[in-house]
């Protein structure tokens, strides 16, 4: 199998390897993400109220697995969320959101990130995310989480 398949399957299965970023959100999720999360980890912590500032662990985008993107089960695999009450597929559309992090703190809180380096990009967008993440938690037995 060529290096040109092999990319092309993991996309397809849900696993999407990225260059280093130089510029934009790219460049800076993956800067944070893999050599300052503690200046993510604090913030997320003082907001979510963890009294003992619980250590996030950081799964995506890292350096070692070619700074790799993921989505639909792939992500879910990745975070060792298992579906209890339905399939993804009965959800969640095909070839859904590529998380641009993916994080976890072990008793079972998630952090699915979607990156963006202006403001204008975000917009009108939580209403959909919203009802997206809802159903997701509905299907996982996890709490409703804070956006």
């Amino acid at each position: 199998m060529s290096v040109t398949e092999g990319v092309h399957q993991d996309y397809m299965m849900g696993r999407a390897a990225q260059q280093k970023g130089t510029k934009g959100s790219l460049k800076w999720i993956q800067q944070i993400v893999n050599n300052f999360s503690g200046a993510l980890n604090k913030p997320i912590n003082d907001f979510l109220g963890s009294e003992n500032n619980r250590p996030i662990e950081w799964l995506s985008p890292k350096a070692d697995d070619d700074y790799s993107e993921y989505r639909d089960q792939a992500f879910l695999d990745l975070l060792r969320i298992k579906l209890s009450k339905t399939k993804l597929k009965d959800f969640w559309p095909s070839r859904g959101p590529q998380w641009d992090a993916l994080g976890r703190i072990e008793d079972k809180t998630y952090f699915l990130v979607e990156a963006k380096a202006h403001v204008s990009e975000i917009q009108g967008h939580d209403f959909v995310l919203s009802q997206g993440l809802t159903q997701l938690t509905r299907n996982t037995g996890v709490s409703q989480p804070k956006i």
